[in-house]
């Protein structure tokens, strides 16, 4: 699960922005993510967040300099319909942050992006039904609670809290931004 280390970052947890576009590859990004670290503990997946003087335009849209020039993930795995397996799309997941927030950008590719699921229009909805896209951010760094975010390809936002590694509770609501499109590629 994405973790983010260092007062600044875990101080904007609730003002967490995601950009993201999205496809029906149901994937969620289980990458451990520190800032300035690449320390890997055994079967841990690092990454660099790239810093940012101010926050990215929100559009779904993966264009500006800011998101070309940050790193990007690309070692995913599925979690559905077989765990652990390799993707049967490539997707691709940036991370960039300032001092108020952390920035999520995820293109994932879908070789039919007709058959995209994107049926849920209204904010706070489920969207189980929908191809999306989670982040989960274990903040106290112990692999058993923290924050989930969602979205949707229409960028119907979805989020909650997770305790004892299953247990979700969509009843907590935070104030953040995500944006979705479609487009030839996914």
């Amino acid at each position: 699960m994405p973790h983010c280390s260092g007062s600044r970052i875990a101080d904007s947890l609730l003002r967490f922005v995601a950009a993201c576009l999205l496809t029906s590859s149901c994937i969620t990004s289980s990458v451990l993510a520190q800032e300035g670290l690449n320390v890997g503990v055994a079967g841990v997946k690092t990454s660099r967040i790239q810093r940012v003087s101010g926050p990215p335009v929100i559009d779904g849209r993966l264009d500006e300099a800011d998101w070309l020039r940050a790193p990007v993930i690309a070692d995913l795995h599925q979690v559905n319909p077989i765990e652990f397996a390799n993707p049967t799309e490539e997707t691709r997941v940036y991370l960039l942050y300032d001092r108020d927030a952390l920035y999520v950008g995820a293109r994932m590719f879908d070789g039919e992006p007709e058959r995209i699921n994107a049926l849920i229009l209204r904010q706070g909805q489920q969207i189980g039904s929908d191809d999306r896209f989670f982040v989960h951010i274990d903040s106290f760094a112990n692999r058993r609670s923290g924050y989930l975010f969602g979205v949707n390809p229409n960028g119907v936002r979805y989020d909650g809290i997770f305790e004892n590694i299953t247990q979700r509770s969509f009843d907590w609501d935070s104030i953040w931004q995500a944006a979705a499109t479609i487009d030839e590629q996914g």
